[in-house]
């Protein structure tokens, strides 16, 4: 497998990872109490600002109910532009 075959594969993990978390934050979003609700409005209205640091799925309060995966839930936003661009890169550079 070359470089850019692995590349592209660890691109279409992530990807999967990245949608199987953002369907279970909207199925948990239906079943979070007034709480959790409002305290996470207030954890969005602090910390996504527009700047790519956070993103609605880096909301600590997720990793109660979507444990399983953590490993793609931290700076969600930052990491998935990071892969992006790499494969952009990688993509451009081959051709």
């Amino acid at each position: 497998m070359t470089d850019r075959q692995k590349m592209l594969a660890e691109g279409k993990k992530f990807r999967e990872e990245s949608l199987a978390w953002y369907d279970k934050m909207i199925e948990t979003s239906e079943i979070l109490s007034e709480e959790e609700k409002q305290a996470f409005d207030e954890w969005e209205s602090t910390h996504v600002d527009g700047s790519g640091l956070f993103g609605t799925g880096d909301w600590p309060g997720w990793e109660r109910y979507i444990s399983e995966l953590t490993p793609c839930s931290h700076n969600t936003s930052f990491h998935a532009a990071l892969r992006v661009f790499a494969l952009f890169t990688l993509t451009l550079c081959s051709t």
